[in-house]
């Protein structure tokens, strides 16, 4: 990851949506992803060109994060219930 990327933003903004540990793990393969595509790794993969030298300046940015956590579907955590001991018996 780029060394001024603010974790505590992502977190906030993964927070405000609901996020569950799954969904957590899911948006920072996806920014994985997202890096790589933005890279053109995946292309220079295709195109039979990549070198692992290709990856010493690679890193995961915060649009990289940006881009995986606006693609996630907050319509399903409205659904959800809250986590915790509100639940009453």
């Amino acid at each position: 990851m780029e060394e001024e990327l603010d974790i505590e933003k992502i977190a906030q903004k993964m927070f405000a949506k609901s996020m569950t540990g799954a969904d957590i793990a899911t948006t920072v393969k996806n920014a994985h992803i997202n890096a790589l595509e933005r890279a053109k790794i995946y292309e220079s993969m295709e195109e039979g060109r990549f070198s692992p030298a290709m990856l010493e300046y690679f890193r995961i940015t915060a649009e990289d994060f940006e881009k995986s956590i606006a693609s996630f579907n907050s319509e399903n955590s409205k659904k959800r219930n809250p986590i915790g001991f509100t639940k009453k018996v």
